[in-house]
């Protein structure tokens, strides 16, 4: 369980969401003024980047005019992180302006028959070494 507190400037709802790329779990909560310790309970499909963010508004009917109605929290969640191995096999030479086929292999995803995305770029070593001062 990973535990969260707020502080917030009144007392209201607030609407407690885990993301990343797309909502995990919601759910609200009541806070009152001093603020309050809640729980969530982590999951295995989380992101390293997941965030907790929580909205929340107070009734208009309390407060003064001027208070403020609507206040928003963001905490980053810190997950251990993930680490994949990548094995490129590509021919040592390459002819200008040729295409070549690479193979790249990622041992470590998450789920297995995941198709991760990868970059790969190629760049000129006589470019390079033209380059440099």
């Amino acid at each position: 369980m990973l535990s969260f507190s707020m502080a917030r400037p009144f007392a209201g709802k607030a609407h407690v969401a885990v993301a990343s790329d797309r909502v995990f779990k919601t759910r609200l909560i009541d806070v009152p003024r001093e603020g309050t310790t809640f729980q969530v309970k982590a999951s295995a499909e989380w992101r390293a980047g997941s965030y907790v963010v929580v909205p929340m508004v107070r009734p208009l009917a309390t407060g003064g005019p001027h208070d403020p109605v609507r206040a928003v929290g963001l905490a980053w969640i810190a997950l251990a992180p993930h680490k994949l191995s990548v094995a490129i096999s590509a021919p040592d030479k390459v002819a200008p302006r040729q295409r070549v086929r690479v193979a790249v292999q990622v041992v470590g995803l998450p789920s297995a028959g995941e198709n991760p995305f990868v970059t790969v770029a190629a760049v000129d070593e006589a470019y390079c070494s033209s380059r440099t001062s």
